[in-house]
């Protein structure tokens, strides 16, 4: 029934016509390998070739990343004002490496995944995904109430959470968050196949 209803609320019933989702941000998390034990990598001539390191290719780190977009803006005359990629963010920390190694000695800075919690993901979108909104959107929706719209998953921040209420308020803007219906990953244009088209 909510999702029935979640539908509804993007009908306008006097003109029957859809809501343009202008003001909706969408956001959803995803697990990707640091690299591929198997993969064809094109390069241009006098391009050098990445730097790829793991221990062992069965082992290969796995990091969750946060993805925000929105539906871009175009001005009348058709031209881009705003593409509508937010950015994407690894839920990492940098520490030094304990041991020596072949490949870097001791001490130097490594990426490391983290747990994703409550507090990692209110974290990822107080220090990024919030100030990524307030940078690269037209200055024309600062006034506009903009819909922060994430899944249901346990770890996620509570649309009410003092924290992330206060960063959304600063500066004028008006940016609240919501949860999608649960088991309807088809309303977040994430899960529509966005990941695997990167």
């Amino acid at each position: 029934m909510y999702r029935l209803e979640y539908c509804l609320s993007f009908v306008n019933t006097e003109s029957y016509e859809f809501h343009d989702f202008a003001n909706r941000i969408f956001i959803d998390e995803k697990w990707f390998y640091m690299t591929e034990a198997d993969r064809s990598i094109y390069l241009a001539p006098g391009e050098a070739p990445p730097h790829r390191i793991v221990q062992s290719k069965q082992f290969i780190t796995k990091v969750m990343f946060m993805a925000a977009v929105m539906r871009p803006v175009f001005a009348e005359d058709g031209s881009l004002i705003f593409d509508g990629k937010l950015g994407m963010w690894p839920f990492t920390e940098r520490v030094p490496a304990k041991k020596s190694s072949r490949n870097r000695p001791a001490g130097t800075l490594i990426a490391k995944a983290v747990n994703v919690g409550r507090r990692e993901q209110r974290a990822m979108l107080i220090d990024n995904v919030i100030p990524a909104i307030k940078m690269k959107c037209p200055a024309f929706l600062k006034g506009v109430p903009l819909i922060i719209q994430q899944d249901g998953a346990r770890c996620h921040v509570e649309p009410n959470d003092p924290a992330i209420l206060a960063a959304c308020r600063v500066d004028g803007w008006d940016i609240c968050i919501e949860m999608q219906p649960p088991n309807s990953p088809d309303t977040n244009i994430l899960d529509l196949g966005y990941f695997g088209s990167i």
